[in-house]
Order: structure tokens, then sequence, then C-alpha cells
């Protein structure tokens, strides 16, 4: 994967976020999506970045397996143990192939051991990142979480950290190759609006009179119709995608004034 093709995705991830943000829909979507993308960040970092680094377990997976059939020839050959006993030995040979979610990010902090500043960086972002992937584990292995819910700010907050992280690992390159994907340099300048805003009503208007200054096309079509279950929502959405730069530094303008 190119860093571009990560960007475009996690630009995908935020329009997930938007598209149903009123209604609080597709917001625990959103937030494994972006859990996800931090992984995909890590990864492609250090795989450009760490001479021979792998994702793979095969290496340690194999010292283990030759070390555990030595014990089974040897329980085999000496007869001491049952054959059921030999069968569960071989079965207890490892099967995963993959370092797990915590094991790469250990792999990113070992990477920036000679790089204080950095590594100072990275830390909190890690360590919230890391809470945010066991939180995501329990939508999927504790039936007692399923109704367990993700709020805005949650999503917010986890966007604007793999954000962070990027342009941490990245440095000028990560900001070079955001502004070909897609829209995510103004869906960034919002996520860091909505952060600073959070649920200040009168910040929130401020934002909004952004939006209603862009116009809307309200005639009905000559032929079939489309219904927008959440229109302040979609109205977003396209003042993003046609806006450009007009939008993107009216809603800069306004988040440097929050500064």
């Amino acid at each position: 994967m190119s860093l571009r093709a990560l960007l475009r995705d996690i630009c995908t991830g935020v329009e997930i976020y938007y598209t149903g943000r009123s209604e609080d829909e597709y917001l625990k979507t959103a937030f494994v999506l972006c859990d996800d993308y931090t992984e995909l960040t890590s990864k492609l970092w250090l795989s450009g970045n760490v001479p021979n680094w792998s994702d793979s377990l095969d290496r340690e997976q194999r010292r283990h397996q030759v070390a555990l059939q030595a014990v089974v020839e040897r329980v085999r050959n000496e007869g001491t143990f049952q054959q059921d006993v030999v069968d569960w030995l071989e079965q207890e040979i490892p099967r995963d192939r993959f370092k797990n979610y915590h094991r790469v990010q250990e792999d990113v902090r070992a990477a920036l051991q000679n790089d204080a500043a950095r590594l100072a960086g990275v830390e909190p972002l890690l360590r919230r990142m890391s809470a945010r992937r066991d939180q995501r584990n329990g939508f999927f292995h504790s039936a007692h979480l399923l109704s367990l819910t993700i709020g805005k700010s949650e999503c917010v907050d986890a966007f604007c950290d793999l954000l962070d992280y990027g342009r941490l690992l990245f440095g000028d390159k990560w900001d070079d190759e955001l502004k070909g994907a897609r829209n995510l340099q103004t869906m960034e300048i919002l996520l860091r609006l909505e952060k600073k805003t959070g649920n200040n009503p009168a910040l929130r208007e401020r934002i909004n009179r952004v939006f209603q200054s862009w116009a809307r096309n309200e005639a009905a079509p000559a032929r079939g119709s489309m219904v927008a279950r959440y229109p302040n929502d979609l109205h977003v959405r396209l003042c993003v995608i046609h806006g450009d730069s007009e939008l993107r530094n009216q809603l800069q303008t306004l988040l440097d004034s929050l500064n």
C-alpha cells in the first residue's frame, strides 16, 4: 500500500463519519475504520523505515515449531506418554502468522528509541490508540458490549490522533500526499474545528454559518427524486466536495481564529 492510497482510505472513513453524523449513525463503523487505519499507518511506516521489518511471525513460528517438534519426537521415542498427549502437543504448534496490533505498536516504539523528540510526541498517541483497539475488540468479543455506543467526540478524537500520528511519522511527505487524497484537507479542518468547539453552541453556530452561506438547490428534479434522510449531512458533504479551496480557506480562517 502506498501512502497516497492509505490517505484516500482515511478520507473515506471521515466521509462515513460525516454521512450520518447528525443522527449518530455509522459512528461505530467510522471508529472501527479509524482504528484499522492506525495499524496500517504503523505498518506502512515500519516497512519503509526499518530494514527487513515484517508483520509476519513466520520466523518465530518456525523456531517454535522446531522446538516443539523435538519435544514431540522425544515423547514418541521414549514412549513415556500416551498417544493422546503426543496429539495434543502437535496441536499446540502455533498457527498465528501475523503480529498483533500491540506488537506492531511496540515495533514503532523500538524504531524511535534514538529519536527522543519524535518518540515523546508519538508515545501519548500510541497509548490512546492502543486503548481504542481494546475498546474496539470489545465490540466483537464481548457480548455485553454489543450495545455500547460511540459518541461523536470519540470519533473526532480518534481521527485527529490518527492524523497527528501520521504527520509525526512521515513528516512533510504526509502533508504532500494528503493534498491529493480527495477532500481530506477540508475534512481535517472540519475535524479540528469540531474538536475545538465541542458542545459549545456559540462556536458550533459559527461553523454552521459558513455552510449556510453556500446555496442549496431546492428545486425538484424533472425526473425521479432523491430523498436525503439527513439533509444537513448531505449539504455538508456536497459543500466539501464542490467547495474546494474556497470553502477550505473559510474554515481554516475560522479555525485560526479559535487558536
